[in-house]
């Protein structure tokens, strides 16, 4: 009677270790299924916003539309654009010297100097001075501007040639008719010019060069003999020229 006690008992003790241990395990069970969910829905997450990749290992192209531009790209751009603006500077800076050019050109009242010199005679505003070649008085109806033989003589402005002749005191000659009954007389040239009468001349253009054809003034340095008239009327070219 004693043995089947202590065998019932037994056998209540290893039923009840074995539902223990059944328990642990669906608990054990458990707790791996619950991680298992937790990793796999990370995973899913990740993969949802992660970019698609093809096999070939390139994006998509709607990723591609998305994706920021590139170093590369960006230097490309900013190139482009440098360049674009050093071409519209280039641009703007050739139509600048062509509008500057073509405001000399269609200018009035803007004069040059025929040549670059010192002058060395001044107008005598309608006084007699002692002329040093003849030793008489007179007047002295332009001004002479200290140029070597040969230097090119420039148009002062736009204007028509008027008259080309040989002056028997002043020399070849050439007059040039300007806007505002304005006309400048170029003296003591070389005989062979380079205009002729009728002739459409722009400011700057070369009508011949210094010569030693004027008697009246032979004495002294090379020269020109530049002179002026408005409405018909000497006047002190250095006036008109803006050089006062």
């Amino acid at each position: 009677m004693k043995n089947n006690i202590s065998f019932d008992k037994r056998k209540k003790n290893s039923a009840g270790g074995k539902l223990m241990y059944a328990a642990l395990a669906l608990g054990l069970i458990g707790a791996l299924g619950a991680t298992w969910y937790a990793v796999n829905s990370s995973i899913k997450d990740i993969d949802e916003n992660l970019p698609f990749v093809s096999e070939e290992g390139e994006k998509t192209e709607e990723n591609m539309n998305l994706s920021p531009s590139s170093p590369q790209q960006d230097t490309e751009q900013l190139s482009d654009s440098e360049s674009s603006e050093n071409t519209e500077s280039s641009i703007d800076a050739e139509n600048s010297n062509e509008e500057q050019q073509v405001s000399l050109e269609q200018s009035p009242t803007l004069y040059i100097m025929p040549v670059q010199g010192e002058i060395i005679v001044d107008f005598s505003d309608h006084k007699v001075v002692k002329n040093e070649t003849l030793g008489d008085w007179r007047t002295h109806d332009g001004i002479d501007i200290s140029a070597s033989v040969l230097t090119p003589v420039k148009c002062v402005n736009n204007g028509t040639v008027k008259e080309v002749y040989n002056d028997n005191l002043l020399g070849t000659v050439v007059v040039v008719s300007h806007s505002e009954n304005i006309e400048s007389y170029y003296c003591n040239l070389n005989e062979l010019v380079n205009v002729e009468v009728g002739q459409e001349v722009t400011v700057g253009h070369v009508l011949g060069s210094v010569g030693a054809s004027a008697i009246l003034e032979s004495e002294g340095k090379e020269h020109l003999h530049f002179a002026m008239k408005e409405n018909g009327e000497w006047v002190d070219p250095l006036k008109i020229l803006g050089k006062e």
